[in-house]
This record gives structure tokens, sequence and C-alpha cells, in this order.
């Protein structure tokens, strides 16, 4: 698990580094977050920290993801195949949908962390050599260095013919190994785009692309150009795609032709970061900044509908709310349909099959409307209702107990002395319910209380 990067005592060019950790875990129920319980497979540097997104780089490396099987890490190479590569082929196998770890151990995945290190380099790339540019005669740590600064013209990465190494500052012709101090300066180059980078095949796997004019991340034999969208793409989704050009990112606005960082096409078309994308979901926020339609894609997409499914099953209407009606418009299809106001602001649209919709507060919605809908369209998904029956029923669900209804209800009612269909229960029990997870008795006890000190 030794870490393979280019010694930053050795140079005065310091950057610092975001370090993939391939590891498993020893307990079946061992917590992945637990750091003390990592079983270390492989290190490796997957990106550099830039000014632009160092926030939102290193708030990530609190992440931990699934990434395969222990079985098929094993059987496809392990720790000698570079990582980058199995995890291509495991997503390319079609049964391997997000679902794939639901039912398996925790000691029988392989997972992904982070941490942060420091090597040699610029803010974009791990390098022991700066570059030349042969418009200005002036050295940058790499193109888009130069692009950062220098306005009245680009870097001509072509004709690039002289670097300068990192490590004791001699100028020399493109090489991989300065001819003077003798390190090693990197360990990936092109002969037509004219870098040098230092990074193992785990995290950046580099082909050239005549179409693209460029050289991709990615893995050849699993890509596949599109000459409609001018660029690259997993040939998993080139069938289903639509074509468009590359353009510039919704959230920072930064061109994504000429960014390094990966992106991504939304299923409205629209382009974005994944480091934008991801800050996006992570906040809750799954509209498309610009047309509002959802923004998940890929198993986000299904993951987090399921997940969204089911924890509307476990949301109540308040009381407050009961006969307050409004108009729900789908940001997906545009279908307008009456909805009961739903605290969570969740409401689903039976065409789309999604909840991604917007309130309409000024179109007043009779409650006879409502319940004409709901008759005709019997949409899948019904709000709980603040009543007695739903009330008791949501309660033994929670804490597995339908056979002992009576006893369970009776504990609960010496718990909170409230009824359940008293005005003050019909109020209390929903919110409490909107707002805490219990799977027990004890735990209903334990977060009543604390739902109680807090109301006051």
């Amino acid at each position: 698990s030794k870490l393979d990067i280019l010694d930053p005592q050795k140079s005065s060019h310091k950057n610092q580094i975001i370090v993939s950790i391939i590891f498993t875990l020893n307990g079946k129920d061992d917590d992945r977050f637990d750091r003390s319980k990592w079983q270390i497979l492989k290190k490796f540097a997957s990106e550099v920290i830039c000014e632009e997104f160092k926030e939102m780089q290193i708030k990530s490396t609190k992440n931990v993801y699934r990434k395969m099987t222990l079985d098929y890490f094993n059987k496809n190479g392990g720790v000698s195949v570079p990582f980058k590569n199995l995890c291509a082929e495991f997503e390319d196998i079609p049964e391997n949908d997000g679902d794939w770890f639901a039912d398996l151990p925790q000691n029988e995945q392989i997972y992904q962390g982070f941490e942060l290190d420091y090597s040699v380099g610029c803010e974009h790339y791990i390098t022991g050599a700066q570059v030349r540019c042969e418009i200005c005669n002036e050295f940058f740590g790499c193109r888009r260095c130069h692009d950062d600064l220098i306005d009245h013209h680009r870097f001509p990465r072509k004709e690039t013919c002289q670097i300068k190494c990192n490590f004791c500052g001699f100028k020399q012709q493109f090489n991989l190994k300065c001819e003077s101090c003798k390190e090693i300066l990197g360990n990936q180059t092109c002969d037509i785009c004219r870098y040098i980078q230092y990074f193992t095949l785990d995290a950046r796997p580099l082909y050239h692309c005549d179409k693209c004019d460029c050289c991709n991340v990615g893995v050849k034999e699993l890509s596949v150009h599109c000459d409609g969208c001018n660029c690259c793409m997993n040939k998993k989704y080139f069938d289903s795609h639509k074509c468009q050009r590359v353009g510039d990112c919704v959230v920072c606005l930064a061109d994504l032709s000429e960014t390094k960082y990966v992106w991504l096409r939304l299923e409205c078309g629209h382009q974005i970061h994944e480091s934008c994308y991801d800050q996006l979901i992570e906040n809750g926020n799954f509209k498309c900044p610009v047309c509002r339609k959802y923004l998940p894609v890929n198993d986000d997409r299904k993951n987090l509908l399921k997940a969204t499914k089911k924890l509307y099953q476990t949301l109540f209407i308040l009381k407050d709310h009961v006969d307050h009606f409004i108009q729900a418009k789908c940001d997906e299809c545009g279908q307008i349909f009456p909805a009961q106001f739903h605290s969570s602001h969740l409401y689903f649209c039976q065409k789309c099959k999604l909840f991604n919709c917007s309130e309409n507060f000024e179109k007043n919605v009779s409650k006879d409307e409502f319940y004409q809908y709901m008759k005709q369209v019997r949409p899948d998904y019904i709000p709980l209702q603040p009543t007695e029956s739903q009330i008791q029923k949501y309660l033994l669900q929670c804490v597995g107990q339908e056979k002992n209804s009576d006893e369970v209800l009776s504990t609960v009612l010496g718990i909170t002395n409230i009824d359940f269909g008293s005005e003050n229960g019909l109020q209390t029990y929903p919110k409490f319910f909107n707002k805490y997870d219990f799977n027990s008795i004890e735990e209903f006890m334990t977060k009543f209380n604390e739902y109680l000190t807090q109301a006051k």
C-alpha cells in the first residue's frame, strides 16, 4: 500500500493532492467510515487540489464509495490490475446496477476512501517539469497554468519542445527523466499533446483520441467517440445519449471543452462538472439549475428516486394542512395537478413517476377537485393522513409489533400520555414521525422525550 508519487521533499514546487485509498473491512457489520477498520489494499494519487475547487475537493475526501464486490476484485487481478480499469469493467456488467451491494456483508465489498498529501507540480497536475510556451518564451507549471495567466494567446501545446526540471531547474528537451539530476519527472506523456504527468494507471489511464485532438482520461477499450458531440464517452451510454456539443458547466460556468476535470451530461442535456454535481446532490438540490428538470444521473437517479419514494411513505400530512390544497406543476413534463399541501414539498407526478414538482400557491384548488383527481388518476404514492388509525398503524410498523398491537399502543400511551385520536395527538404524533426514525419502543421513548424537550 506504499504511495507512488514524486517526492515533495526534493522540490520547492509542491502541490497538495488527493490520495485514493482502496480498502476492505474485516467485520461483516463494520462501519466503512471508521478509518481504524480499514484494511488497506492500495493507495494512489488521484487528483490535485486546485484553488477554484479547493473547498469542494477537500470536503469530498470525507466520502467513502462502494466500488465492487471483493470476489470480483480478487478474481480479476486485484491489486495487480489498474483500479480504474477494474471499476470500469465492473460497472459495464449489466447486472451490477446501483443495488449490487444491498444484501452483501460489509467485509465482502471493496471501498474507495481518501486522504490529503503532498507531491510535486502545479495546481493542475503532478509533474516534475515545467513547460515552455514557444510564443512568450516563459516556463509554466502546465498549459492550464499558462492560460489562467495569459489572456492574449493560448498555450501552443503541440509546439512545446523544452521543459525545466522542478527538482534542479535544469532546462532540457522533452524527457521523462532529468538529464542533470536524474530525477523522474513523469510516467505519462504524449508525443502529440506534449505534456508530462506522474499518475499511476490506477487513477488516470490516458489515451489519445485523434478526433478529440487531445488525450482523454479513461479506458480506451470501453470508450467511443461521438462525432455529433465531438467528444468521447462510455460505450455503455452511447446508444441512449442525445448528441450535444460540449458547452459550459451549469454551476460554475467554466468551459467544459477545456476542463481537465470529469464532467457529466444531465438527462435534460445540460452539462456540469462532476464536483459541481456532487455538491448539488450533497446539498439535497435535485433540480437542474437551468431548466429545473430532475438532476440525478445514472445510478444516482435510480437510488435517489428509490430513497425518496421510501421516505415519502413515512411522512404525514400535518393536521393544520389537511384542508390546504394547492396546484402542483411537474418540472419534468409540465403537467399541472391538484395536490394536498405537504410540509416536505414532495409531490408525485404519476406521468413521470418522479417527485420533481413545484408549488403554485396563487391558484385556488378545492377539496372536491383534489379528491376527483385522486379518484381518476390513482397515484402510486399517497401521503399519510393524520388520523388515529393511520398513526397507530404507522407506529406499529416502525416497532415491528403488529401482532401485539394492544400492548404496544398501551405502552406508548403510558409514555406520552397523549391519546392518539385527541386534537393534541393528531397534531403531535405526525410532527414527531416526520422528524424522527425509531425501530423499538425504547428508541421511541428516548426520541419522543427529546422531541418534547426541543418543542418547549
